[in-house]
């Protein structure tokens, strides 16, 4: 009577090393800058409300003169950056 075959180490399928990477994260900064003209429309279901319009037109601003880029976290407040 035979008996059935282990399965030990050198039987087993030979495990293949696929490290893992970070993708580069990709920021479209024209896809931003219509996504947050689109806020201000009344009509689009992410319209934003009449006191969040100021912090929507800086942010454009900032990004069409470079000051903010998509990829650090910025915050504004009043129509400018809060640095707190």
């Amino acid at each position: 009577m035979s008996s059935p075959q282990k399965n030990t180490s050198a039987t087993a399928d030979p495990v293949i090393f696929a490290p893992a990477f970070p993708l580069p994260f990709v920021f479209n900064v024209e896809e931003r800058l219509q996504q947050l003209r689109s806020y201000l429309e009344p009509g689009n279901p992410m319209y934003q409300p009449e006191p969040q319009h100021v912090n929507i037109r800086a942010a454009i601003k900032l990004y069409k003169e470079g000051k903010i880029n998509g990829l650090q976290t910025v915050y504004i407040m009043n129509g400018k950056i809060d640095r707190e």
